[in-house]
């Protein structure tokens, strides 16, 4: 007989029971789903929307279905549509290129125009980016290449958007915005000199077909970057000088240009670009570089006392900004909300300086135009009280939400790279400091040896404009800012370097 004891360590070391084997999930296949999609036909045959919608949405929300979501997804699009709600189609139709994409490919062209009218590319602009190979007609291969290639820049794919954006056609309209993206995608790998064809392509043809002036403008600032990149600063200086006055990228062409100038060791082009940064105009933008930029030249041209004064009123300036954006603390829709209100002249938290460039923004202005959309789609899908209205309401606010997000974080990050930015800036002052420091003692230092200090070349420059410059009116500087004269400034500064301590070229911008 076993004891107790013994039972329990008997029952302890009895074999498990084994598991029941759960039976797999039933796959559709090709005949199920054919036959699964005729009943949906039959019943949108019968005009019965409603009824039409509830099979669609029962089986894209069904895993189980999933070999039949591609065209499922498709015919609700087309379903959403009926009901009016375009936004909730454009949704649908992502779906459908992902799951049916030769079956999504004749209603590409119907689909990206939608996508235009709504300010909304995100739906489609992925799905495009997995597919391809989609068949398309040759009409709109270079706006499909282009929402394409977008996403896969965005997302730091450059190979998969050089592909795609190999795919464009010069025959057909949008070769220039292929080219121009190329050209950019091409930047970001750090391959200047192969973006620069392109670019200049997408530039040339821009003026070719007398393309908007912003893309214009935009095409010119870009050919610009890239022979800067290149270390071809005087070609860089001839087509930023090519952006128009008017345009809202002049002033950053001006500033970059004033790089140009610099890396060509020209400090008086340098000081005659920042000038402009300087005026009363433009008192609530933010380039604290340009101002940094404008004490280093005078440094190169051992202005010590001059670069130190402009050191000291850049720390004036942008510490108490720097204090002022460290202060910030928002969530992606609070700076997508606020945003929305300066471009709209309402009252906003985030400083004008940070955010300026969103007013002149493609990406955010297709954003706005995107969550109008969506707003007018709710606003029916609310009407219908139907199965439909309730699965389109959650498709739209899923969208609504994630550009939101997406859109507000482009914010932010501007926000931090300026915290960022003013923190190296005034970090680096300090060192330069130093620097200016100990140059200014050697250039005494070499004085008191001699008893010569040598301010090299003390020709004025005034004359000599006036008769390099000809069919151009040329004064001097008299202290007033006038708006006509911003963008036409030539220094003619001397060095203050001994020609022992200093070989850099001053010849004026």
């Amino acid at each position: 007989m076993i004891g107790p004891l013994l039972a329990l360590i008997a029952a302890a070391w009895a074999a498990p029971e084994a598991p029941v084997e759960e039976e797999a999930p039933a796959v559709l296949t090709e005949q199920d789903v054919g036959q699964l999609l005729v009943s949906v036909a039959k019943v949108a045959a019968t005009g019965d929307r409603d009824a039409t919608a509830a099979l669609l949405v029962d089986i894209v929300s069904d895993p189980l279905k999933a070999p039949a979501h591609g065209q499922a997804w498709m015919m609700l699009a087309d379903n959403l549509q009926a009901f009016e709600l375009p936004y909730a189609s454009l949704i649908a139709f992502g779906h459908a290129i992902d799951g049916a994409p030769q079956a999504a490919g004749p209603k590409l062209g119907e689909m990206l125009e939608l996508a235009d009218d709504l300010g909304e590319s995100g739906p489609i602009s992925e799905a495009l980016g997995k597919n391809v190979g989609l068949p398309i007609p040759d009409k709109i291969r270079n706006r499909m290449a282009t929402i394409a290639g977008r996403h896969h820049l965005a997302a730091g794919n450059y190979g998969p958007a050089l592909g795609i954006l190999m795919m464009g056609d010069s025959e057909q309209p949008g070769f220039a915005d292929v080219e121009l993206l190329r050209g950019v995608v091409l930047s970001q790998q750090g391959r200047y000199g192969d973006a620069l064809a392109p670019m200049l392509t997408a530039q040339a043809l821009g003026e070719k077909d007398d393309r908007e002036s912003r893309f214009r403008n935009r095409a010119t600032v870009n050919v610009a970057r890239a022979f800067y990149a290149t270390g071809n600063y005087g070609q860089a200086i001839n087509y930023y000088a090519k952006v128009e006055r008017g345009s809202d990228v002049w002033l950053d062409a001006q500033f970059e240009r004033a790089w140009a100038h610099f890396r060509g060791k020209d400090t008086n082009g340098t000081l005659a670009m920042v000038f402009n940064h300087s005026s009363p105009f433009f008192d609530d933008y933010y380039y604290p570089e340009a101002h940094l930029l404008r004490a280093y030249s005078l440094f190169l041209m051992c202005k010590f006392p001059e670069a130190s004064k402009e050191m000291d009123a850049f720390q004036a300036r942008w510490e108490p900004v720097k204090a002022l954006i460290d202060g910030i603390a928002m969530s992606p829709a609070e700076a997508f909300a606020d945003v929305q209100a300066f471009r709209s002249d309402g009252q906003h938290e985030l400083p004008a300086y940070l955010i300026r460039s969103f007013r002149y923004d493609d990406r955010f202005e297709d954003a706005t135009r995107s969550i109008e959309s969506a707003d007018a789609d709710l606003a029916r899908a609310e009407g219908l009280s139907n199965e439909v209205g309730r699965f389109a309401d959650k498709l739209i606010r899923s969208q609504r939400a994630a550009r939101i997000a997406a859109e507000g974080q482009r914010v932010l990050d501007r926000v931090q790279s300026a915290q960022t930015e003013l923190d190296d800036m005034l970090a680096g002052i300090q060192i330069t400091r130093i620097d200016l420091l100990s140059l200014e003692a050697e250039m005494y230092e070499r004085a008191a040896a001699t008893g010569v200090l040598d301010y090299g070349d003390k020709v004025g420059k005034l004359r000599q404009m006036r008769k390099d410059r000809r069919g151009f009116r040329v004064w001097k500087w008299q202290g007033e800012y006038w708006a006509d004269e911003v963008g036409w400034y030539v220094f003619g500064a001397r060095p203050d370097c001994p020609s022992s301590m200093s070989s850099t070229p001053t010849t004026g911008g």
